[in-house]
């Protein structure tokens, strides 16, 4: 079985010797089952159904954090030149280095959770939440940049689509924490149960940044 080829390596097992809250759709093999939390950091550098999810979000993680680092704490970046606009180095800051640290915090919380979901179930259903919590925050904080930049010389309208952003926090935050999510094979479906909601969150999202390539091409 993958991973469990030496003595050091955490065991898998198939499928069919998984518990139903670890299954997922059309994965056969290499399921790591109540391990501890030693065999799971071992099985960071081991071959398993869950490996390329951890590390997916692990190298995003770090690269995001070595750049919110750079605009939060060096202040190594360049602050862009919008025409017309008085921008506050301190509110651009903000603004980006928001975002950076989100993601961050984002891939983090997703790499944990697919590295140590296998300890117990209701240590996958506490990591999930965690998981969904950092996706809400993420995509929240993905509008900041291009608000604050595409709306600055609108700063009525830049207050009303803030405004509009933390509503759609609130309402992440409390789908996330409140309503029950359910683990394992349902996991996918509990995140985006409505499409056309997320069809309404991709196209407010592009708004900003349109009005921004529209006002300084």
């Amino acid at each position: 079985s993958w991973g469990g080829g030496c003595g050091c390596c955490p065991p898998t097992v198939p499928a069919d010797r998984a518990p139903h809250w670890l299954l997922r759709p059309h994965i056969l093999k290499g399921y790591r089952v109540d391990l501890s939390p030693l065999q799971c950091f071992v099985s960071l550098f081991t071959l398993h159904n869950e490996s390329g999810n951890i590390w997916t979000h692990l190298v995003p993680c770090v690269v995001m954090g070595r750049l919110a680092w750079q605009v939060i704490v060096t202040g190594e970046w360049s602050v862009l030149d919008v025409p017309g606009a008085s921008l506050s180095p301190v509110l651009e800051t903000l603004a980006v280095g928001s975002f950076l640290a989100m993601a961050t915090l984002t891939f983090f919380f997703s790499s944990f959770y697919h590295l140590a979901n296998c300890t117990s179930e209701s240590t996958c259903a506490l990591l999930l939440r965690l998981d969904v919590t950092g996706i809400a925050l993420l995509i929240s904080a993905s509008f900041l940049p291009g608000v604050y930049y595409g709306f600055a010389c609108f700063p009525h309208l830049q207050h009303i689509y803030l405004a509009c952003i933390l509503v759609m926090l609130v309402s992440g935050l409390l789908a996330a924490n409140v309503r029950e999510l359910g683990v394992g094979s349902e996991c996918g479906a509990s995140r985006i149960e409505h499409p056309q909601s997320a069809m309404t969150v991709v196209l407010l999202y592009f708004v900003p940044w349109c009005w921004t390539a529209r006002t300084y091409p």
